[in-house]
């Protein structure tokens, strides 16, 4: 059966970017686009328009995971699910070329997981890597950070060269069959930005016994700002209430993990 690729993108006054970037995705056979613009930009709705792009317009600034779960309505609706579909949630600043789609959908194809992660880089020449995998994080991960400023949770990429299992992939790119992400209910809207990725992929091992299969040879850059780390900022507030929450689920809601999962490799 085809494997069809679902795409979410949701636009945060990234229109000049997505006006480049959007072409790399029409291109690819059995794709098929929503971008939710958070912010509404006539020039991104134009664009959409012109290019048979489903557009959805956000009266009210929804978080990350109620817009990526509105999308995931849309596809539903209007069109019958098949086994072999994906739904894909892209970041708005997130570069990748039609060929690496492709490769996308031959390796989910092939391996048929229920949820993947792709090979993020920070820089066009792909040679720096994104901490885009890692095992999932504890309290004591993030006392180390804030007192030695150690980060303990990324996998080294730089060792991996074929497809492997990991805690969690970052949302920034991160792929699920339909049936999945409908049975865990999609993204817990709860959590307005940050930890939405982390916590799903968690729900989809203890709930599904299911892990994210990291696909390396398929590339794209993610242009980060890393908004968070601006003490006193309103991304800042978000990071930290999400992470507590993530936290209270990890330790207390829901079954604990029977065995631990530093070394998810």
């Amino acid at each position: 059966m085809t494997v069809r690729l679902f795409t979410c993108i949701v636009s945060h006054g990234h229109a000049d970017f997505l006006i480049s970037a959007l072409p790399n995705f029409l291109s690819v056979k059995n794709l098929y686009l929503c971008v939710v613009d958070n912010i509404g930009q006539s020039s991104l709705r134009d664009f959409c328009s012109a290019h048979g792009i489903a557009y959805i317009a956000q009266e009210v600034r929804l978080g990350f995971g109620a817009n990526n779960n509105r999308a995931f309505r849309y596809f539903e609706k209007s069109f019958h699910f098949r086994a072999a579909d994906y739904f894909i949630c892209c970041n708005p600043d997130v570069w990748i070329l039609p060929g690496m789609l492709e490769a996308l959908s031959s390796s989910l194809d092939l391996h048929r997981p229920q949820i993947a992660g792709i090979n993020l880089f920070i820089d066009e020449q792909y040679q720096f890597f994104d901490s885009s995998i890692r095992r999932f994080p504890r309290l004591g991960d993030y006392l180390k950070k804030v007192l030695f400023s150690y980060d303990g949770t990324a996998l080294d990429k730089s060792t991996i060269t074929s497809p492997v299992v990991c805690d969690w992939a970052a949302g920034s790119f991160l792929v699920f069959s339909v049936q999945l992400f409908k049975a865990l209910e999609g993204f817990d809207e709860r959590y307005f930005m940050y930890f939405e990725d982390v916590d799903i992929c968690l729900r989809a091992w203890r709930a599904r016994g299911q892990r994210v299969l990291y696909i390396p040879n398929v590339r794209a850059v993610h242009f980060a700002a890393f908004r968070n780390r601006a003490f006193f900022s309103k991304h800042f507030r978000w990071y930290v209430s999400s992470l507590v929450r993530y936290l209270w689920r990890f330790y207390f809601h829901g079954l604990r993990a029977a065995k631990d999962t530093s070394s998810p490799l």
